[in-house]
């Protein structure tokens, strides 16, 4: 409170009744801060926006800009959310309307497997070349390389395929497209004699 006084006296000293006047000074208005960012969908951790200030105006203070907070990650980085909220209060305590924003990260793009290699065909089971490791990416993991799957011989080694497939999944359990090569196994090479006996003269006698 600020009190406000009047004195006055005539020329005798005679003092006038004192008149006062209580000027009261209350802040109770609450600042007011700026919109929050409108709630977004990342799919990788590293994809949630960097932190900003917003702005804020109050009746008494000169105002300015505070920075938010982010809550915790709930639910994990493969269907989560993070709360990034903002508050100020003026001199006086009184708080601003808290302002929100809801960031959701939710991985469901699939990791990317490179090619397989062409189709072959080979004469024997020894032929059937040994596996290899294709090589993967994923827009949130690091990627990697994994290694191929042979299945059974189907039809025998006479005429028969081998299916082998590569399969990976990210972190977040999004699997690529299965990627497969048909190695067919068909011998169609005929043998050869190559062993017979070389004489070098013919002996009629013997041969009787």
């Amino acid at each position: 409170t600020i009190t406000r006084t009047w004195n006055v006296m005539d020329a005798c000293g005679n003092p006038a009744i004192t008149r006062t006047q209580i000027i009261t000074v209350d802040d109770n208005t609450a600042p007011v801060l700026a919109a929050a960012p409108a709630d977004v969908a990342v799919e990788c951790i590293g994809e949630v926006p960097v932190m900003t200030d917003l702005t804020w105006t109050d009746n008494c203070d000169a105002g300015g800009s505070v920075a938010g907070v982010d809550g915790p990650l709930v639910g994990g980085a493969c269907g989560g959310t993070i709360t990034r909220t903002w508050n100020v209060m003026d001199a006086c305590g009184n708080p601003a309307i808290t302002r929100t924003q809801i960031i959701t990260v939710d991985d469901n793009t699939a990791p990317v497997l490179a090619a397989a290699p062409l189709a072959l065909l080979v004469s024997c089971i020894e032929d059937v070349p040994g596996m290899i490791n294709l090589p993967w990416t994923d827009n949130c993991d690091a990627g990697g390389s994994v290694a191929g799957v042979d299945g059974v011989l189907v039809g025998g080694e006479c005429g028969g395929t081998i299916t082998r497939t590569w399969n990976v999944m990210d972190a977040c359990g999004n699997p690529a497209i299965t990627r497969t090569q048909i190695i067919t196994i068909h011998d169609l090479i005929p043998p050869m004699v190559t062993t017979g006996i070389v004489a070098s003269c013919y002996d009629s006698q013997s041969a009787a």
